[in-house]
């Protein structure tokens, strides 16, 4: 038989995300059995349910992490899949075989298999081999005692039969499944403007000739098994054209963006009709990113986690102000006891890792999705490849401090001049920096930065350049410019309250890292600052992608 053994009561179990095996105990029933040398054990089937375990347990649980280690399993099945679907026992269930699979109910998706099928028949004692053969099959092959379950053997034996016992002739069925071609957004976040954007990509299916007892459609990634969908509605097995809808997650609730552009999908559809069965596989041609290529996204929805790549290309923009050492007034190198820097005591590496930090810290968090919470992570890389446009990274000291800018790529009118007068820089001010404004040391503006702070806020501006990027593809450059409508476009100055602007948060609130704030104080209280939730599907919305 094509599925493999029969499993019976003290087969071995495994689950993918355990450590450990179990025993299986089979309850649903009393009255199916397969002779197994000398003794009788009870076929399992689909309605062992629950934990119907020995231990009950499959060590610890990947799936539910608990500090340094991981909670106890407590296995909860829900239901089996790839079960043998020609016979019913007495019980309703179906026989499982050694290829069937489990869904736990913390997985979400099939999970538990089968290691051993629980059978140990041997030939008798002086049987010939033809005779022991004969045995072994009748004993290791699907078969239930005739004389309790009657029709079993008959349909084990092949074929579909009436109640006398005569043959039925089968029907014959035919199924297609073709691509209905989309755009598609994971989650289904919607566009800037409001805009509502595909969640499922869509495929229709036709039955031909007669109705189909039951659909199975399975997803394989490069071959490999990734989502498997049982349909049971009746309407999709009628005679005709129907539309089928999937979210682009694997059984497991997880979803990579650049796994689904790069690697072979294909979709297949089996229809049966009176125990015979048809298939139709397609693959999907032509998927491809239709917004940017520098962000990828990898979502699993059964432990509520988003990661975002996130590619950038930070340059070495050198040091400024180092020439001007002797510039700086006696008085101000006595009050602060520090030497005018002549070489740059921070270097590119060391700005590049502090930079790709802040971008991290800024814009990760929690956030609610249609009803759920995700932890939103953001993984940054500095490359030149598949990234977005360079930025370079200067050191500026012993000199008036140096404003960062990113105006981004040429996308319309405003990037392209932005990107005519506007650098794409992000500074780290050090040292001897002379502001403006009042001076209640009578140092002229002097002051001497340095430490944590420093760093601190060098990592709060590079997230905030950068995301200049990320408000931009989403929401175009006036958006991002104008700093999600806190500030003037051209002079780039924070909106009074009485123009639209905003005042600076009060603790404990979050404090926006895109906006400008009209009382904005020099020093930030970092921990508050964050990518907004408006911001964070944007970043997830650049992952639309296409279907041909």
């Amino acid at each position: 038989m094509s599925t493999g053994h029969v499993v019976v009561d003290g087969a071995i179990c495994k689950c993918q995300f355990g450590d450990v095996p179990d025993v299986l105990v089979v309850k649903s029933h009393q009255k199916g059995y397969i002779n197994d040398d000398g003794a009788k054990k009870l076929i399992a089937n689909t309605m062992d349910l629950g934990s119907p375990f020995k231990a009950k347990t499959f060590g610890q649980c990947k799936l539910q992490p608990m500090g340094s280690s991981f909670k106890p399993c407590m296995p909860m099945i829900t239901q089996w899949q790839e079960f043998y679907d020609k016979a019913i026992l007495s019980n309703q269930g179906q026989i499982l075989t050694e290829k069937s699979k489990a869904t736990c109910a913390i997985a979400g998706a099939p999970c538990v298999e089968f290691t051993w099928h629980g059978q140990t028949a041997e030939g008798g004692v002086g049987n010939t081999k033809e005779e022991a053969d004969e045995e072994m099959q009748s004993q290791l092959n699907p078969l239930v005692n005739p004389n309790e379950e009657p029709f079993l053997a008959q349909e084990l034996n092949g074929g579909t039969f009436d109640d006398t016992g005569k043959p039925i002739e089968k029907r014959k069925i035919n199924v297609q499944i073709e691509t209905i071609k989309t755009t598609f957004v994971p989650l289904g976040i919607a566009a800037f403007d409001g805009k509502e954007e595909n969640e499922y990509l869509k495929f229709k299916i036709k039955i031909s000739e007669n109705p189909a007892d039951k659909m199975k459609i399975k997803v394989f990634q490069n071959g490999e098994p990734y989502y498997n969908n049982d349909i049971k509605e009746s309407s999709m097995l009628s005679l005709g054209e129907h539309e089928w809808k999937w979210d682009g997650f694997g059984d497991y609730g997880d979803y990579d963006s650049k796994s689904f552009v790069d690697n072979d999908i294909a979709i297949e559809v089996t229809v049966w009709l009176d125990g015979h069965e048809e298939s139709h596989r397609i693959t999907l041609e032509n998927k491809k990113s239709i917004k940017e290529d520098w962000v990828d996204i990898s979502i699993q929805k059964n432990i509520k986690e988003i990661i975002v790549n996130l590619r950038v290309n930070l340059k070495d923009g050198g040091s400024k102000g180092l020439s001007n050492a002797h510039k700086i007034p006696i008085l101000v190198k006595n009050h602060f006891k520090k030497t005018a820097l002549r070489d740059q005591t921070i270097g590119f590496e060391t700005l590049k890792d502090l930079a790709l930090e802040g971008i991290a810290k800024h814009w990760s968090r929690k956030i609610r999705i249609k009803g759920s919470e995700f932890d939103f992570k953001v993984r940054v890389v500095n490359t030149a490849t598949k990234s977005m446009d360079d930025i370079k990274l200067v050191y500026n000291t012993n000199s008036r401090p140096l404003g960062s800018s990113n105006p981004g790529s040429i996308s319309d009118l405003n990037s392209m001049f932005a990107n005519i007068f506007v650098p794409e820089v992000i500074v780290m001010n050090f040292g001897y920096i002379k502001h403006k404004g009042e001076d209640p040391l009578g140092l002229d503006g002097w002051r001497y930065l340095e430490g944590t702070i420093t760093s601190d806020n060098f990592k709060y501006v590079a997230a905030h350049e950068i995301g200049h990027s990320l408000l931009k593809a989403y929401g175009g450059s006036s958006h991002s410019y104008a700093h999600k409508k806190s500030s003037t476009l051209l002079t780039q100055n924070p909106l009074k309250e009485e123009e639209g602007g905003y005042l600076y948060p009060e603790a404990p609130d979050e404090i926006d890292v895109m906006k400008y704030y009209n009382d904005d104080p020099y020093f930030y209280d970092f921990n508050r600052v964050f990518a907004q939730p408006e911001d964070i599907y944007g970043l997830i919305w650049l992952n639309k992608l296409k279907i041909k």
